[in-house]
């Protein structure tokens, strides 16, 4: 796919893009890890030396949930649509019919992702879309044993703020003590032993009184596990 507006015509304020990753506590390494854009470049957009193609400034936008014309003259042109570069539509209903047909939804959602071919951008954006509109309470690590990402509902539960950045925080960061050392145990010898736990019936993390399903599976890629993916059901009637 081609790009369909000229670098000399796009505007880009470094000034909005900075206080951006003021306001969500990223530094520019951090925001490279989870964008997979280049450190170097994303420097440079700070600093004003660049400015970011009009393919890029959709990736941050995404990222951030803030519109293009936030920190550019994207939406006064003629620009490819976001839905035309990431079809989240198409994609998540693609997901949903396959967890259908799956034992694991787990597999389901590793296995469309690599089928679909992505770059790392276009996944990151994918998986992100997901875990802010599905209810259950998700969260990926990584062999490290330290949160990569986590969904939306896991953030209400668990009341962390949006502008929080959980990117290698541990369990003690957002558990109790004894909560979050079970946990961590927990999760460290599933991703050494490749045993995942599936629909495990027991209480809510922190509550005696509400049980719900949990799922816990280790994330592997070229035969060799790389991490892990937890998932709490929702349960009906909870509030944090």
């Amino acid at each position: 796919m081609g790009w369909k507006i000229k670098m000399s015509d796009i505007t880009f304020d470094y000034d909005k893009f900075n206080k951006l990753c003021d306001t969500r506590q990223l530094s520019y390494s951090l925001l490279s890890e989870l964008t997979n854009l280049s450190h170097r470049t994303i420097r440079a957009w700070a600093r004003g030396e660049r400015q970011p193609s009009e393919k890029n400034i959709i990736i941050l936008a995404n990222f951030f949930k803030v519109p293009v014309k936030y920190f550019s003259n994207l939406d006064n042109l003629k620009t490819v649509c976001s839905n035309e570069l990431f079809t989240f539509a198409n994609i998540e209903q693609t997901l949903y019919k396959k967890q259908e047909t799956i034992n694991n939804p787990i597999d389901g959602i590793i296995d469309e992702l690599e089928l679909l071919k992505l770059s790392s951008q276009e996944a990151y954006i994918i998986l992100k879309a997901l875990l802010d509109n599905l209810k259950n309470i998700i969260y990926l690590k990584n062999i490290h044993n330290r949160y990569v990402v986590v969904s939306k509902s896991f953030r209400e539960v668990f009341s962390i703020a949006e502008k929080v950045c959980v990117y290698d925080k541990y369990d003690g960061y957002f558990f109790n003590e004894k909560f979050a050392d079970r946990n961590e145990k927990e999760d460290i010898s599933i991703m050494n032993s490749g045993c995942p736990i599936i629909n495990r019936y027991e209480y809510m993390p922190m509550s005696d009184k509400i049980k719900t399903y949990i799922t816990k599976q280790p994330i592997i890629q070229k035969n060799k596990i790389v991490g892990l993916i937890g998932i709490w059901e929702y349960p009906q009637g909870y509030a944090s």
